[in-house]
């Protein structure tokens, strides 16, 4: 649910600021935005429209505890592969 709302309130900016619902207008509104969502930063590369404000945690269980693997430089351990 907090990523749709993140969505939703990404999209309301962007109407916002471009004052207009024509997509080539929001997207281009889009590559300008740099903000925090409840789900985390918004901020996009406005050439290839790649997400460079959030960065998904990844962690994995090991020995039963969960550790911590990505992003680098957050990361408590390293990937463990192959896992059993």
């Amino acid at each position: 649910m907090v990523q749709a709302y993140a969505g939703a309130h990404v999209a309301q900016r962007c109407v916002e600021a471009a004052e207009t619902v024509a997509d080539a207008d929001l997207r281009l509104m889009a590559g300008t935005l740099d903000f925090s969502t409840f789900y985390g930063r918004f901020r996009i590369d406005p050439e290839t429209g790649r997400q460079t404000g959030h960065s998904a945690l990844i962690v994995q269980w090991q020995q039963g505890r969960k550790v911590l693997v990505w992003p680098p430089q957050q990361r408590t351990g390293h990937l463990v592969y192959p896992w059993r």
